[in-house]
């Protein structure tokens, strides 16, 4: 086999690993739906069946969720695949499997690409830089953030894939002249501004970046192509310009910037409260807003230097890692710090691309809450797993150097034990663990919950949800199949709350509301659904909805005790039927 057939065996079984590992299990793990899920799922559903959304209006551009408005792209996209799949986990979640997959080819031809920029390879090293691409491409196959992302209905994913073809396309046209890829650049750049908020901010100042590194070349073409472009562009904006001016898209970046964050924004008051009273202007100048709104953005930016965040633990919430591993492996640490200083010597374009990259990146996620977030930091997944593989390609050829075979030996196979079972055991947990440890998360008693409802909802005249159950309307209406039309015309909504949001408190026999047992339990013909320590120790239950059985270990003492466990999630009661 020729090195050229070896290269094509091996890109080919990365990118069937890559479709498998994301498609393998889709519909049942992560095991049950979040809400953003759901509701991306039904608005999707309701766009197909009707032509509009949850709340009637028709083909929006900001679709009105829970605490925000979230961008067409993902709902749009998702139409088809619900058409062909049906409205499931499946469907719901394929685009995002669809584009983590194709993320992994466009990943290899993207390092192909900027490979072309790095002048020279050293001399000395016996394995060609030209496997950079093929190492990239199985590190993002496996890459633990890339892979959970992939699993579930995230806007991120989506927009992700769209940015890294408006960047392969946009250095493609450079390199080869050919203006046709400029326009794809632009027109994939765009779609992702429609995908997920951070690109929004993101996105603009990356274009600007590489109009600057390639500024020589890019001003090559004749000027024709540039009124085109300018053209485009503008077509592209128009509609981002018109909906982020409306309610919608102001609203859905408010609660997440620091400047407007209540909950950023609050802390920060508190702590200016105790010096207002000082004498002088000491007050004014050092805890004013402006001040105080600064150190914070600093402290957010710094804070994405944190190491347990992307190596060691990660997210503990469940939805994107699982509180055992980082959004990279551990032992990818390492080859990151070598790739980075082995890129910062080449002085080449690609280094230039790769590290602005990751500082407009930084720069964008610090004027939100709560950083480092997974989601809003996703976008480091390529620049950073490029300096993985680099890392990792600087490292095999160290060993390689050395001229005791014995030790090269043991090197390698000390290094594949150790990259061996960190993959294994980050697949272990999140194959096996993870559907059952995150079954509450992943609110996969919604599930049992809604065919129970379906099951039996014809003999009861109403059916009455505990608004502090925590149950999921939206997954309700996805279980269901509930019919958009019927939901758009019969829903009555509660008004909106401070941020402008608001909730559905009743949609044909369902009502979703707090509880008042006095009146509630006389009501006859009536299915309650609440939670354990909500139910009167009178009432007696009609059916508990349990999560998944899972082991539980604690010690007492200097002794380990093992025990099966099992949470309620919810619990039926039903009212007296009528004449009894």
């Amino acid at each position: 086999m020729n090195n050229k057939t070896f290269k094509l065996v091996l890109i080919t079984a990365i990118f069937a690993l890559s479709f498998f590992l994301r498609f393998y299990k889709l519909e049942s793990i992560p095991n049950g739906f979040r809400d953003d899920e759901t509701s991306i799922g039904y608005n999707a559903y309701s766009i197909l069946q009707t032509g509009k959304d949850e709340h009637n209006v028709p083909y929006p551009q900001n679709f009105k969720a829970f605490g925000e408005y979230k961008l067409p792209g993902y709902i749009y996209a998702s139409v088809l695949p619900i058409k062909i799949f049906g409205l499931n986990a499946f469907g719901i979640r394929f685009i995002a499997a669809l584009s983590g997959f194709l993320t992994v080819v466009v990943v290899f031809f993207l390092t192909k690409t900027l490979l072309f920029y790095i002048k020279e390879e050293n001399k000395e090293y016996k394995f060609s830089y030209e496997y950079l691409p093929i190492i990239v491409s199985f590190l993002i196959a496996i890459n633990p953030w890339s892979l959970s992302f992939s699993r579930q209905a995230l806007e991120v994913t989506l927009a992700n894939f769209f940015i890294l073809c408006g960047i392969l396309f946009f250095i493609r046209g450079i390199r080869k002249t050919k203006f046709f890829y400029i326009f794809l650049s632009i027109i994939f750049l765009a779609v992702s501004m429609y995908t997920y908020n951070i690109a929004r901010l993101f996105v603009p100042l990356l274009g600007l970046a590489l109009l600057v590194i390639f500024k020589k070349d890019f001003f090559k073409f004749p000027k024709i192509n540039y009124l085109f472009s300018l053209i485009l562009m503008v077509l592209c904006a128009l509609p981002f310009i018109i909906g982020a001016l409306n309610h919608g898209g102001v609203d859905s970046t408010l609660g997440t910037l620091i400047f407007t964050s209540a909950k950023v924004q609050a802390p920060l008051q508190e702590f200016r409260s105790y010096f207002v009273n000082l004498p002088g202007p000491l007050s004014k100048i050092f805890f004013n807003y402006y001040f105080l709104t600064l150190w914070q953005y600093i402290n957010n930016f710094f804070s994405h230097l944190a190491t347990s965040f992307y190596f060691i633990t990660g997210s503990e919430q469940g939805g994107t890692t699982l509180g055992m591993t980082g959004q990279w492996y551990i032992f990818e640490l390492p080859f990151v710090i070598w790739g980075t200083v082995w890129l910062l010597k080449t002085r080449s374009i690609t280094s230039k691309i790769i590290f602005l990259w990751i500082l407009l990146l930084v720069a964008v996620s610090s004027l939100t809450r709560e950083a480092p977030q997974t989601t809003r930091t996703f976008f480091l997944t390529f620049p950073v797993t490029m300096l993985s593989g680099i890392g990792f390609y600087v490292f095999v050829n160290k060993i390689l150097l050395l001229k005791n075979k014995r030790i090269r030996y043991l090197s390698f196979v000390l290094t594949f034990i150790i990259i061996f079972y960190y993959i294994l055991f980050y697949f272990a947990s999140y194959y096996v663990r993870f559907p059952i440890y995150y079954a509450r998360y992943w609110k996969s008693a919604d599930r049992d919950a809604s065919y129970y409802i379906k099951d039996h909802q014809s003999e009861y005249e109403k059916i009455i949800i505990d608004r502090s159950s925590d149950f999921s309307y939206t997954g309700l209406l996805v279980y269901l199949y509930y019919p958009p039309s019927d939901f758009q015309e019969n829903a009555i909504w509660s008004l909106d709350d401070s941020e402008g949001f608001t909730h559905p408190v009743s949609f044909g026999k369902f009502e979703i509301r707090q509880l008042d047992w006095k009146k509630d339990i006389k009501i006859p013909n009536t299915l309650i659904l609440t939670t354990l320590d909500k139910n009167p120790k009178e009432t007696g239950i009609l059916k508990t909805i349990y999560y998944p059985t899972r082991p539980v270990v604690i010690n007492s003492g200097q002794e380990i005790v093992r025990f099966p466990f099992t949470d309620t999630a919810y619990i039926f009661i039903e009212t007296p039927k009528t004449g009894k």
